[in-house]
């Protein structure tokens, strides 16, 4: 992910005009100055006597003055320093979050492309795995083809010689049947004909005899 960098300058402020410019000490000839001692301050005379000597008087005067102006112009500077280092302070923390900003951006975009091609990946490996698994279906489909038309095959077989053989049984079944109806049959004919032979020898048993009268009485008229 690609991010542009905005680049933010900070620019020192230029110090306020003051209005005036440094003041100069201009010692007076009348009046010696002692050389300044380590660490202190310039003495504008020798203290010889308690009393001030009134021709001192005007340069203390101007010294005062200048020493007024001084720190009126050091409360501005100070004023102006103050003021330098709050905006410094503020443009600092306005650049600090516009940086912050940028990177939790960048860091959004990037979090985002990374899951987005991890996603890409995890839907690239499906795909792979689901033709994987469909080669593979259709090679065991291919493979097993064969064998399982073979097995119905022989199943359908095996069911045509039940259908024959329960078929072949029914059959006897019924031509059993059909022979005990024909034994019961012929036994009544029998048991029919038993009768009319009986029948048949009694007639003629009586036949016999009356065949035997008629000879006797022919003969006893003879």
């Amino acid at each position: 992910v690609g991010a542009k960098h905005s680049h933010t300058h900070t620019y020192m402020p230029a110090l306020p005009d003051i209005g005036f410019g440094a003041p100069t000490l201009r010692p007076s000839a009348s009046v010696p100055l002692i050389p300044t001692p380590a660490g202190g301050r310039r003495r504008v005379r020798n203290h010889q006597a308690c009393q001030t000597d009134e021709s001192a008087l005007p340069q203390l005067r101007e010294l005062q003055s200048q020493l007024d102006e001084s720190r009126e112009m050091l409360s501005r500077l100070m004023h102006a320093l103050r003021s330098t280092e709050a905006r410094i302070h503020r443009d600092v923390q306005h650049e600090y979050e516009l940086r912050l900003r940028n990177q939790s951006r960048r860091a959004g975009e990037k979090a985002s492309f990374l899951q987005k091609r991890a996603e890409h990946r995890v839907a690239a490996v499906r795909a792979a795995a689901r033709s994987q698994q469909v080669a593979a279906l259709n090679t065991w489909q291919s493979d097993h083809a064969a064998v399982l038309e073979s097995a119905l095959r022989e199943r359908d077989e095996q069911a045509r010689r039940a259908n024959n053989a329960i078929a072949e049984l029914q059959e006897g079944q019924r031509a059993q049947m059909l022979l005990r109806e024909e034994n019961a049959r012929l036994a009544n004919a029998a048991k029919a004909s038993r009768g009319v032979t009986a029948k048949l020898e009694a007639a003629l048993k009586a036949q016999e005899q009356t065949i035997a009268s008629l000879r006797t009485q022919i003969r006893a008229e003879v």
